[in-house]
């Protein structure tokens, strides 16, 4: 009877986390960071960020192969996708990273 009552354990705490991310990603709830690294002289997508509303920090780098922009912007996570075919469409050939926000209060 053990080993039955383990396996249904086991089998609900999987279905759980695996239903629980499924959901969490259609609610699509909070915020994201989108970090976009380009070549200096390749076409900047601040201003069409900006443009639709988006802060944008525009950062001056240096990578491996000479100078880079580095644009970092928090957007909410439901418009992740149309952010990015906006940059894509801009510049193709930029390098894209994103991270979950931990947003911080300095209020107490």
């Amino acid at each position: 009877m053990i080993p039955y009552l383990l396996a249904a354990y086991a089998a609900g705490f999987a279905a759980g986390t695996i239903l629980g991310s499924y959901i969490e990603r259609i609610v699509g709830v909070g915020n994201i960071v989108v970090r976009v690294f380009s070549p200096a002289n390749s076409p900047s997508v601040a201003e069409a960020l900006r443009e639709n509303g988006h802060g944008v920090t525009v950062i001056d780098g240096e990578g491996k192969d000479g100078p880079v922009k580095i644009y970092w912007c928090v957007i909410s996570r439901r418009k992740l996708k149309s952010v990015l075919k906006m940059i894509e469409k801009i510049n193709p050939k930029a390098y894209i990273t994103t991270d979950m926000t931990s947003p911080t209060s300095l209020k107490k």
